[in-house]
């Protein structure tokens, strides 16, 4: 799986007869957002983190797949997971879906998508560009330190 850039500008409107001409949440932008996760769990691991653990999402969903509630809970518990084990201030609010009620709407795909950026930013700068280590242990081997 590759990176691909977030969609930040999610937006809920209606016209003037009441009727939505919004964005809507479809299996593209889920498996974007999935897989972004679970890109920033690899690049988290990948620098000099304590171990992340994070809950596998599944396949991607295709055209006619549909989204539970359950999955969207699975993506902001593996973010949430990953700012706490990186960059906490990044998480935010993290919401809770239920069956039968609201699903996600552009607020929260907009905090998500937003958050996801930012942790990519931040974590590939500090890949890059963060503090050198010696390749070797100082001492390696020697007790009575």
């Amino acid at each position: 799986m590759a990176w691909k850039q977030p969609k930040t500008d999610w937006a809920g409107k209606s016209d003037a007869d009441g009727k939505y001409t919004g964005d809507y949440f479809n299996a593209d932008d889920y498996n974007r957002i999935k897989n972004n996760i679970a890109e920033l769990h690899v690049l988290a691991n990948s620098v000099y983190y304590p171990e992340i653990s994070i809950q596998d999402a599944g396949v991607d969903k295709v055209v006619g797949d549909y989204l539970y509630a359950d999955e969207i809970n699975v993506l902001e518990n593996n973010l949430d997971k990953i700012c706490q084990g990186t960059i906490p201030k990044l998480a935010g609010k993290k919401k809770s879906y239920y069956e039968n009620t609201a699903t996600i709407d552009f607020v929260e795909l907009n905090r998500i998508e937003k958050c996801c950026l930012e942790l990519y930013n931040n974590i590939v700068n500090q890949r890059d560009n963060g503090r050198y280590r010696l390749s070797f242990t100082l001492g390696a081997g020697r007790r009575g330190f």
